[in-house]
């Protein structure tokens, strides 16, 4: 029951489905459900998946693109897209990190947030158009799990700030639970595909968010709320990118 309530709360958090469940929030619960993260972008992905489905039946995949990223937009009320846009408009600044940290608290959408969202958006637009239409689908579901099940590797990190949204997870995690994750993510990724490719496109993931893990740390002392955001939407466009050139190659 306390593995239940922790992914209820966890699927409350992380989006905007209305949940009838009141769950009452205990200190440390959230971070010991990160291991139920891939199963959220799992929910995520196939909503999507359906969105497109819809939209490609009603008027073509490039309705079902369109679908697809709305419903996305609408599960998680563009949760990560905003961290994005303040991480790029705080570390872009060349400013001081103390600068840099009000910059990304500010509310208001600056040049290089705007850009960022612009190619993100351009990004996953193409790159869905670009694989073979059978593939569309799965590869919207499996965008959101990939990232979401590697996002606590993000979270392996001091917190740069003194208080936020961010300290429910950074530096609050294990290595423990953040393997059961990770590992978790690697056998939906392969059981639902049973494709090597994308296997290793997955553990690419991976290694790719401990290394923007220590790129930010690097600039800022440590990760925020809104580095968490950046990291998992540009984890879903990497992956999106990986799977166009394993299909470009014939790999998938």
């Amino acid at each position: 029951m306390s593995s239940l309530r922790s992914f209820v709360l966890l699927l409350q958090f992380f989006t905007r489905l209305p949940l009838p469940w009141q769950i009452p929030f205990e200190e440390g619960m959230l971070s010991r459900a990160i291991i139920w993260l891939p199963l959220v972008g799992l929910i995520i992905g196939g909503i999507n998946a359906l969105a497109y489905m819809l939209g490609s039946f009603l008027a073509g995949p490039v309705a079902g693109v369109f679908f697809a990223m709305g419903a996305n937009l609408f599960l998680t009320g563009a949760f990560h897209l905003d961290g994005l846009a303040d991480t790029c408009d705080g570390i872009y600044s060349s400013r001081k990190r103390e600068r840099m940290l009000e910059i990304m608290k500010d509310s208001r959408l600056g040049t290089n947030g705007a850009c960022a969202l612009l190619l993100v958006f351009l990004a996953r637009y193409h790159g869905l158009l670009l694989l073979p239409e059978e593939l569309i689908p799965l590869v919207i579901l499996l965008m959101p799990t990939a990232a979401r099940a590697c996002n606590p590797l993000l979270m392996l990190s001091e917190y740069a700030r003194k208080e936020g949204l961010g300290n429910l997870f950074i530096g609050k995690v294990t290595w423990g639970r953040v393997l059961v994750s990770v590992g978790l993510g690697a056998l939906l990724v392969y059981a639902m595909t049973e494709n090597y490719w994308l296997l290793w496109a997955y553990l690419l993931l991976a290694v790719w968010q401990r290394l923007f893990t220590r790129y930010i740390s690097g600039i800022l002392g440590g990760m925020t709320g809104d580095t968490l955001g950046a990291g998992d939407e540009l984890s879903e466009i990497l992956f999106l990118g990986l799977c166009c050139l394993g299909a470009y190659h014939g790999w998938l």
